[in-house]
């Protein structure tokens, strides 16, 4: 996926009814200093767990949410930052890990901008380098 396709989807979701008609996904962010270290649809996740719900099967998630703040509180000097963050149908874990490796800080960016934050160490709002 280019550049220019995934700013174009790369918006908010408005409550207008066109959006109302595409299901968006709920990306789960992890990353420090070093890039990106976690990266989850985490709508997936609650669709299997949801239907192994009703099925009175045992629910497994790939991740754990606590594990992953203690690591962030544990490990302060890395400037973690966990994001959640909205997108449309259409961009896939793939989309997202390829354009956070190629542009790390407009994704960074964007996902600040346009994301939930859930955890943050760092204190500096600028970056270092332009």
């Amino acid at each position: 996926m280019k550049l220019k396709d995934w700013k174009q989807k790369m918006k908010t979701l408005d409550n207008d009814s066109d959006n109302n008609q595409k299901l968006p996904h709920v990306f789960l962010f992890m990353w420090d200093m070093y890039g990106l270290e976690f990266c989850q649809d985490i709508t997936a996740v609650e669709k299997r767990n949801m239907m192994a719900a009703l099925k009175g099967e045992r629910l497994e998630r790939p991740f754990n949410l606590n594990t992953m703040l203690l690591r962030a509180r544990i490990n302060s000097q890395r400037n973690y930052e966990i994001y959640t963050m909205t997108v449309e149908q259409g961009i896939s874990e793939p989309d997202v890990v390829a354009w956070f490796n190629a542009n790390p800080q407009e994704a960074v960016d964007q996902i600040r901008e346009k994301g939930r934050e859930l955890y943050k160490t760092g204190t500096r709002a600028e970056p270092i380098i332009r």
